[in-house]
Order: C-alpha cells, then structure tokens, then sequence
C-alpha cells in the first residue's frame, strides 16, 4: 500500500515523486522492465494498491471524476489514542512537523481539538485508490485501507500456489496462534508471561525454515516465503527481549576513530526481569578484539557488563553518506553494497548479544554507540562511532576567479585548514597540488599539533600561468581544480568532512574533497566600480 500526494499539487518535488511511484507500481512487477536487477538477483514484486493522499491544499480528485473514478476512503485514524505511548498519531506527527526546520512549520505542537495544519486532527484524512491489481480496480468500494489484501502470517501460503503443502499451511497456522497466545498472556498477565509462547513461536519459525526445502517448492515460493519468515526470527527474538524485560547497550569510549587505533567497548545487559537470563557477547567491525564475555548467567534485577580492547582495522571504511552527487546529472548515485531504502550506511562496529531466553538462543545485534554531554542545555546524546582520517582536510574558498590576462594581479590567496584526529601530538606536511603551469609558493608548509581535534589552518598563493596558458584553459570550458594534500611519512591524506548535526537528530559526516574550483574570465572591470551585490544562498562569489 502506497502513501504519496496526487501529483496535481504541492512542491514539484512531491508531484514529480508521485508520478513515479506510480508507473513503478507496474514496473515492479515486470521482469524485463529492469533487467540488470533481476541478473543482480531481485525478484519482480506486485503490491495489491496503491493509493495517494487526497485533497493536498484542497479538495481534489487528481482530474479523475465520475464513474470508473478512483475511489476515496476517508478515516479518522489520527486521534485514536495509545495508551502506550500516552498520545495520538497526530500529536506525534505534530512534534515531528515542529521539527521540519528548512520550512519554516511551527515549533509549536498542536493542541487537542485545535484545527493545525492540514485540518483538524479529529477530522477524517482522504485517501484515493490511484491503482489496484484487485478485483473492482480503482473504482472498488473499499471499507478500509487492506480490504483484499491478505495481511496473515497464513497468507504467506499463496506463494506456494493453488498446491500449496498442507505441512506449509499447518506450521503457519502453529505459529500465528502462539503469537495470539503471547498476546493474551502479556494483555492478561503482564509481558513476562508471553516468554512461553514467544519461544515456542520464535522455535516454530526456525523449523518451518529449516524443513522449506522439503515440502517440494519452487525455489522462487522458497525464496518469498523464506524471505518474510526470517523477518519474522528477527521480530519473535526482539520481542522476546522485551518480554524478558533485558536492556542491551554497546558504549565505546570514543566517538571520533581513525584507522589503527585501539577502542574501549563495554557490552551491557540489564536483566530486569523475574528470572534468570544466560548471556555472552562479542564486537565486530574491529580486529584483535579481546575481553570476557563468556556464557554466564544474569541474575533477575541485576546487570552485567563487559569490557572489550579492540582496534580499528587499518583499511576501516570512513564513516559517510552512502550517496554522492552525479556530474551529469541532477541526482544521486547510490552505494551498491548498501541495501535499499536505508537512511545511512549501517555501522559495521556492531556488538553482538547472544541470550537464551525461554530455552531459545537469541542473537541480538547492538551497534556501538559513543555517549557525550554534548552542552549543558541538550543532555546527553548518543551516535554511532565515527571513523574519520588522521588528518581531516579542507580547502577554501571553494571558487575562486581570475583574468585571462594573468599578470602579478591574478594571484590568488588558498587556505588550508587540517584537523588532526591523532589521539596526541603529530606532525606533518600540507601541500597544494595544481595543473601543470600553476604554482603554489610556498611548495609546503609543516603543521604541528599538541592534542587530538586540533586545527591549524595555513596560507598558500596561488599563481596563474602565462595569459596563453590560461586562454587555452578557458577555451577549453570548465574550472581549473586545485586540490590541497597533507603528507605524514609515507601516509596521504587528501579528504575531509562535513558534520551535519542538531539538538534533534545524531551525528552524520558527509565527505568533502579538499579543491578550489578556479574560473577563468575573460574580465575587464572598469577603474573605481562600484558594485552593489546580494549575496544568496549558496552563493560563494
């Protein structure tokens, strides 16, 4: 089931997404529409609707009118409370708008009963049925959102087809009823009581995908049907911690890594609960990791903690954006080796939590996390562990313009900033590395560091070739790029970072290459010009 606006109003942006995530709700099915995918290994895959948000800044049917017209379902599901979390859906998608700082929304939450926004949040939200591959099409009378589709454990059948092994069906239907009876006992008894049924469920699934390859499927029912059932391992084994009432945490001693260096992680388990919980750990991401963490028992109302030394690998990953602008284009280019529809790259620093709750083994996987204070007005914050280079390098200005006509006038001044991220003192060489026919005076220049995070910045001048030089530079089109480099032995180090941080949300780097992008004009200015200039966004004139 699809949510996007009805591409006939909003931002271009909204109207261009809407459009389409409509024509890939076909496409998604058809295996020739993309075939280097299916070669990479994706299966084609038919959602059953496909519905967009009705009435975005008014009343609206997307021009589809009369009859055959796509049908609209209205609820009112915004204001039905939860006594879990204590608020609405809509009290919570309020503080989230509060917090949509690019555009201006109000940091003030709404009140109950207080039209905000898109309309009163007790109001009915409209949703039209844009596309269905259901009986009826567009123009069905849903009663509500999955009318015809089969949202059961037991649904999970229909990939088997029409011959479907009643042993399928049998485990499927097993399991669907411990994890109504888990519901019950937590509903009745309170959560530790669906630890019983939650193992049984947790060990039903793990034979129901052992034994697929003997119930004489093909391999794509094997592939669907195995796919979700180890999604479902995962969720039995999340909620069976939750039942045990058992908090796990991975803290590392230090948020900011480079390459090399040694780590402190401490993996916890608090046992909350009424019984015992039989636990060991170790991390992954780093080598030579070493510490005590063997199998031993978490008393109830108690907690454990274990120490790890590790050291970061020498050829670790930098911590960045799994996306990079493309050159040709206005879009992204997307890592390969990270999975679809993830914000960020997951951490390869994980700690993994091996319990054994109900009789069953559960392996929890932690990501490392590095807690600071942050200033005295946040409290405390938490990210993931950061590996950055050793020298942190930057460059500006990013733009930089000079006449074809060269001349001592057409020297330009370049600084370099370095950050160092040694955990002490160092020492090292900072040098410009430009086109042949440019030079950077001096050649290099040393910086010298006392302590770890920090910066020197130094200045080099940047001279242009002769005038015929830089006539073949600007026929050629584009900008001359100068980049800046910092040498430390036999080591290089020629990147560095953006840290995109706030209040509300954790720590990302997004990589910066140190480079100074030179235009060359052909620039005449009149002698004692005035300019008046506003500068925009963006601007780095």
């Amino acid at each position: 089931v699809g949510f996007v606006f009805d591409g006939e109003g909003g931002g271009q942006h909204h109207q261009t997404s809407s459009r389409l995530t409509l024509e890939a709700f076909r496409l998604a099915a058809d295996p020739n529409a993309f075939p280097d995918q299916i070669k990479a290994g994706l299966l084609p895959w038919q959602p059953k609707k496909f519905y967009y948000t009705a009435g975005f800044g008014g009343p609206r049917g997307g021009g589809l009118q009369g009859e055959g017209a796509p049908t609209l379902l209205q609820f009112a599901g915004g204001e039905t409370y939860d006594a879990v979390l204590g608020r609405t859906c809509n009290e919570i998608a309020g503080e989230a708008r509060s917090m949509h700082k690019c555009q201006g929304m109000s940091q003030l939450l709404p009140l109950p009963g207080v039209s905000e926004g898109f309309g009163p949040p007790g109001g009915p939200r409209g949703y039209r049925l844009r596309d269905t591959v259901l009986p009826g099409g567009v123009a069905r009378p849903d009663p509500e959102m999955f009318d015809g589709v089969n949202t059961r454990l037991t649904g999970l059948a229909a990939f088997a087809g029409t011959q479907a092994p009643p042993a399928l069906g049998q485990a499927l239907s097993a399991i669907a009823g411990l994890v109504a009876d888990a519901r019950t006992a937590a509903t009745w008894q309170g959560g530790s009581a669906a630890v019983g049924p939650l193992a049984r469920g947790l060990r039903a699934v793990r034979g129901l995908r052992a034994g697929l390859t003997k119930m004489g499927l093909n391999d794509t029912a094997r592939y669907e049907i195995d796919h979700r059932l180890a999604l479902k391992e995962t969720q039995f084994q999340q909620a069976l911690v939750l039942a045990a009432d058992v908090r796990l945490d991975a803290v590392a001693n230090d948020g900011l890594i480079v390459a090399g260096q040694p780590v402190q992680v401490q993996v916890i388990a608090a046992n909350r609960g009424d019984a015992p919980v039989q636990m060991s750990g170790a991390v992954a991401g780093f080598t030579g990791a070493s510490g005590d963490c063997a199998a031993a028992p978490v008393a109830p109302k108690a907690a454990r903690n274990c120490r790890f030394t590790a050291t970061v690998p020498a050829d670790a990953r930098l911590t960045a954006a799994h996306f990079k602008y493309a050159t040709d284009a206005a879009r992204f280019i997307l890592d390969a080796d990270v999975p679809p529809g993830l914000p960020f790259r997951p951490t390869p620093f994980v700690a993994t939590v091996s319990l054994t709750l109900g009789g069953e083994a559960v392996q929890m996987p932690v990501p490392v996390s590095v807690r600071s204070e942050g200033n005295i007005y946040s409290g405390e914050k938490r990210n993931e562990v950061h590996v950055v280079p050793k020298f942190a390098v930057s460059a500006t200005p990013e733009i930089l313009v000079v006449p074809v006509t060269g001349g001592p006038r057409a020297a330009r001044e370049v600084r370099v900033t370095v950050i160092n991220h040694s955990k002490g003192a160092a020492t090292a060489d900072v040098a410009l590395t430009a086109p042949q026919g440019w030079k950077a005076t001096p050649a290099s220049q040393p910086v010298t560091f006392t302590r770890e995070d920090e910066a020197s910045t130094v200045r080099f001048t940047l001279t242009p070739p002769a005038a015929t030089a830089l006539a073949a530079a600007m026929k050629q089109g584009g900008p001359v790029k100068v980049g800046a480099v910092v040498r430390e032995g036999g080591a290089t180090f020629d990147q560095g970072y953006q840290v995109v941080e706030y209040p509300h949300t954790t720590r990302r780097h997004v990589l910066r290459t140190p480079e100074v992008a030179v235009s060359v004009l052909d620039l005449k200015v009149k002698p004692n010009l005035t300019v008046g200039y506003v500068m925009g966004v963006g601007d780095e004139v």
